[in-house]
């Protein structure tokens, strides 16, 4: 079989010159993809001879894998060329010379000649992401390196378009750079800016794409290779709908908005109402599959609907494998599609149960785990409870999953995810007819009612080091080569981020990070800053030399409090018992050089001047008073025998981090507050600098716009109850005590510095809190703006700007 290039593609220039303009480019594009199609073939012929030991083949193919990618990587960049090009005949025969010349195309036209054995490729020639593609296509399984480590066929990049959609020209960027990166799929999660119609037109973001636009995203994803896949979530995080007064009645749980009310007749209609929408538009470009979400259903048997089904289908489990099963018989049935879902619903149910509902002729399952140890938090147990199903899927991640306030990069985390994945597909695949592909997600919000995480160019680096870990199949240990070339830069191996790549986006990238860190430096500097905490002012204590030794007589200076830091209101004992320590050696160095060391006064200072704030009150250094007077007079480190002390206090002092209680001394119960409320604080601020849901869904935006999940919002209270409780308490007893022993008005700078900003938090965000557990319908986004729209009120000649829409003196 042969073809004469030269005569063809006069022909078909003659043919071009009779059609309309528009169809030029989709003739050429044909013609490439005919010769690309024979290329492969022909080079294929030429250079694999008969084999028969799979290991042999392997070896083999193994040396020719990377100039396998390189032709093929040029054939993907002409290909991107000509979907811009506006052929001419010209164009046409300049393009096929080129090729003819740069493949080896013999002279007299003939591409290739068929020597009789079909196109073989073999385990091992994965080193390269397009050496992987051609492969898929000859349906070979499985794909092995080398060393035997499984790599997957089908590699998809997840958007999640859920609050953190891209204009559509960004959009393409996109797909075409995932494409250069080694995808040969996107699963897309239009949510709520897909433009529906009918009634579901009310729940459609207000910056919503429009058909024709959404048409343009999936042509330009067909032409460049990318199969897309459609997720419409059909079970649970339907917050996008439910939210709606319109559509509250649907709800599984009247107070939470999560999951859909699956007895009634109506959510299901109006399942299928999403369903339908979507997979007729996807289905016009060549709809393969269709991904039906139906994850982290945290409500079930609420509505009177869902209760009576449970009991029609005999329990919980056997009811969300009714739901799950007729849903996904719907969409294969009517689209002729294979239906993949998330794994986390099916993971508890029997085989049996599998079975009486046909799940496995129905679905696929997508076992998804995006933590650096998946034997940990996706164990072996895990697939052998899906073995029943012939094919399975992975899903890693790129970002959004390491926590819902994380909006920078963090590429080291995410690597380890995929090194991890690596090590499970090669584990399981074999105990599965097929293992079908990896699907690596990129979450924008943790649900539709949570705070941003990573926008998708903060992860682009991330996303391109992962992909080329999995297909090489191995840990790269920094070498990423291909990630280097694609961003024109070294990638982010360490901690931190880097400059001067290029990438879509690649200034938002650098932009975020740069806020990151620059926002951790003034957490840092706010947090032990001497001169901010003390008097928050730009003041600087002058430093003056000592002044010569001319005076015979001296005496020294230590501190029992108030000299450790201007805003440590808690005991330090240890600070200061090291102190006089230290003066204990000094005198004894020093005082021969003297008439006289006339004594040592032992400071305890309430500010560190008259500006500052206030340190320790004068009970909080009561213990450290006496061990450290006990120190001076015994003339040694006492490493903790303060026989004295205790005898004193009645107690055993305070040799350790820490405080003590039940101790008998003037003020001991402002002392044992005083510390308490310190240590309440710190847990406080641990709690509320890493508490996963408290980050996410009791946010700044939630309070401001009354916009969060109840479900979330109800885990959350317990804890801000019990914090808040624990410091209003501490304040009552507090002023109680301080007002036996000092003015009001200290009780009230006490509290105010160092608990009003904690009692306001939290109860901000215990109203917020009742505010959104009462709150039944939410908002349509886009509606945040950030700063408010500014007010100007004119003031006797002066200008006063209001940006929270109040008057403050």
């Amino acid at each position: 079989m042969a073809i004469a290039s030269g005569s063809f593609c006069r022909r078909a220039v003659r043919v071009v010159h009779l059609l309309p303009l528009q169809r030029l480019r989709f003739l050429c594009s044909v013609l490439f993809l005919v010769l690309l199609f024979f290329l492969i073939i022909f080079y294929l012929n030429i250079s694999i001879g008969p084999i028969t030991d799979s290991a042999a083949m392997r070896q083999k193919l193994h040396s020719q894998s990377v100039q396998m990618g390189r032709l093929q990587s040029e054939l993907i960049d002409v290909s991107i060329k000509m979907e811009t090009l506006r052929n001419s005949e010209s164009e046409c025969q300049s393009l096929l010379a080129n090729l003819q010349q740069k493949f080896g195309v013999p002279s007299n036209g003939v591409l290739f000649q068929n020597r009789g054995r079909p196109p073989l490729f073999v385990n091992g020639a994965q080193q390269q992401k397009n050496a992987r593609r051609a492969a898929a296509q000859t349906d070979v399984y499985p794909l092995l390196t080398p060393e035997g480590n499984f790599v997957p066929s089908k590699l998809w990049v997840h958007f999640d378009l859920k609050g953190a959609p891209f204009k559509v020209t960004y959009f393409i960027e996109l797909l075409r750079f995932v494409r250069k990166m080694g995808a040969n799929g996107v699963l897309i999660e239009w949510e709520e800016m897909f433009p529906y119609k009918g009634r579901l037109a009310s729940a459609v973001n207000g910056n919503a794409y429009s058909l024709e636009e959404i048409e343009l995203v999936l042509t330009e994803a067909k032409l460049i290779g990318l199969e897309v896949v459609p997720l419409v979530q059909t079970f649970g995080h339907l917050e996008w709908v439910l939210k709606l007064k319109q559509f509250a009645h649907l709800r599984e749980d009247p107070q939470f908005p999560q999951v859909i009310c699956i007895g009634a007749s109506e959510a299901f209609e109006l399942i299928k109402e999403m369903i339908v929408q979507v997979a007729e538009v996807h289905g016009r470009f060549g709809m393969k599959h269709f991904h039906m979400g139906a994850d982290e259903v945290f409500q079930l048997g609420v509505c009177n609907e869902s209760i009576r089904e449970m009991g029609n289908q005999d329990g919980r489990e056997r009811t969300i494998l009714w739901h799950i099963s007729r849903v996904a018989s719907f969409i294969k049935e009517t689209f002729s599609v294979t239906v993949l879902a998330w794994h986390d619903m099916l993971i508890q149910m029997t085989e049996r149960d599998l079975m009486d509902y046909q799940m496995t002729d129905k679905l696929e399952p997508v076992l998804w785990s995006y933590a650096e140890d998946l034997n940990m938090y996706l164990p072996f147990s895990n697939w052998m409870a899906l073995k029943p199903f012939k094919n399975v899927w992975g899903a890693s991640a790129f970002k959004g999953a390491d926590g819902p306030m994380r909006f920078h990069s963090n590429p080291i985390h995410y690597v380890r995810n995929h090194e991890s994945w690596t090590d499970q597909m090669t584990r399981v695949y074999s105990e599965f007819d097929r293992f079908q592909g990896l699907i690596i997600t990129g979450w924008s919000r943790y649900d539709h009612l949570a705070i941003l995480c990573e926008l998708f160019p903060v992860g682009i680096p991330t996303l391109s080091m992962s992909i080329e870990t999995i297909t090489m199949g191995r840990p790269l240990n920094g070498m990423y080569d291909k990630t280097k070339e694609l961003l024109q830069c070294q990638p982010p191996v360490m901690p931190g981020y880097i400059t001067g790549c290029q990438f879509p986006g690649r200034k938002i990238y650098e932009l975020v990070n740069e806020c990151f860190y620059e926002l951790r430096q003034f957490r840092k500097y706010f947090d032990a800053d001497f001169d901010l905490n003390g008097w928050a002012s730009v003041w600087r204590k002058g430093k003056r030399s000592p002044p010569p030794f001319t005076l015979r007589n001296v005496w020294g200076a230590s501190a029992f409090k108030g000299a450790d830091g201007p805003m440590r209101f808690h005991s330090n004992p240890i600070h200061y018992v090291r102190n006089h320590e230290s003066w204990t050696d000094q005198m004894t160095r020093v005082y021969s050089e003297f008439d006289r060391f006339q004594g040592l006064i032992i400071t305890g200072w309430s500010r560190y001047d008259h500006l500052a704030i206030l340190c320790e009150l004068f009970p909080v250094g009561i213990p450290t008073l006496s061990m450290s007077i006990e120190t001076i007079t015994m003339g040694r480190p006492l490493n903790g025998m303060y026989d004295k002390t205790k005898e004193l206090l009645q107690c055993q002092p305070p040799v350790m981090p820490g405080y003590i209680t039940g101790c008998q001394f003037p003020g001991r119960k402002i002392y044992e507050l005083v510390n308490e409320c310190f240590y309440e604080l710190r847990q406080f601020r641990k709690y509320f600098d890493a508490d996963f849901d408290l980050n996410g869904w009791a946010s700044v935006l939630a309070e401001r716009e009354t916009f969060s999940s109840p479900f979330y919002i109800e885990k959350v209270l317990p804890n801000i109850y019990m914090h808040l409780s624990i410091l209003e308490r501490i304040e009552h007893d507090l002023r109680e005590e301080l007002q036996k022993y000092f003015f009001a008005e200290l009780a009230d700078e006490f509290v105010l510095t160092y608990m009003g900003d904690q009692l306001e938090t939290l109860r901000a965000r215990k109203a917020m809190g009742q505010r959104i557990l009462k709150t039944k319908t939410f908002a349509r986004r886009p509606f945040v703006k950030y700063p408010p729209q500014l007010n100007t009120f004119s003031f006797h000649g002066h200008f006063l700007i209001n940006y929270d829409l109040k008057i403050k003196a």
